[in-house]
């Protein structure tokens, strides 16, 4: 049985060493929810209320699930942003926009193109690069949601 000691690291943070000297940093489940973007009163409380967010310039502009709900501007860059939302909720599908894949209600194919059909009447284009992981994604979704709609038949 190989002991594990702890050591300071340089920024005062803990960090577990095995019997051989390999120092590996102690993990903890990321807590999402709360996200604070720059400018005047833009604290959004649920992460989870996101359609989408999208990039115009030094700008972006979070759109909400709610419809009544204003979208909130920022200058935050998106690289920014999508490290503080859910990786298993939200994908960056191109350089100016990212997704609530719940939010997803269907897909239109356009030759190679794959255009995300969103809840309310907003469509983005998802770009090549992210095609698989969208597809990935979006049938995990859908079963979710198909699993849920069973769930609640049974129930019944």
């Amino acid at each position: 049985m190989k002991k594990e000691k702890k050591t300071k690291a340089r920024q005062g943070e803990e960090k577990k060493c095995n019997s051989n000297g390999i120092t590996q940093p102690e993990t903890e489940p990321k807590v999402y929810g709360r996200l604070v973007l720059k400018g005047k009163n833009n604290v959004i409380e649920d992460q989870y209320s996101i359609a989408f967010i999208d990039a115009d310039g030094t700008w972006i502009c979070v759109h909400f699930k709610d419809q009544d709900k204003a979208n909130q501007l920022s200058t935050d860059n998106l690289e920014d942003i999508i490290e503080l939302l859910d990786p298993n909720l939200f994908l960056r599908v191109h350089k100016c926009g990212i997704i609530n894949m719940e939010c997803v209600i269907g897909v239109r194919y356009y030759a190679r193109n794959i255009i995300a059909i969103l809840e309310g009447p907003n469509e983005i284009t998802v770009a090549l690069s992210k095609k698989e992981i969208f597809n990935k994604m979006y049938n995990d979704v859908k079963q979710k949601r198909a699993l849920k709609a069973m769930q609640n038949i049974v129930q019944r």
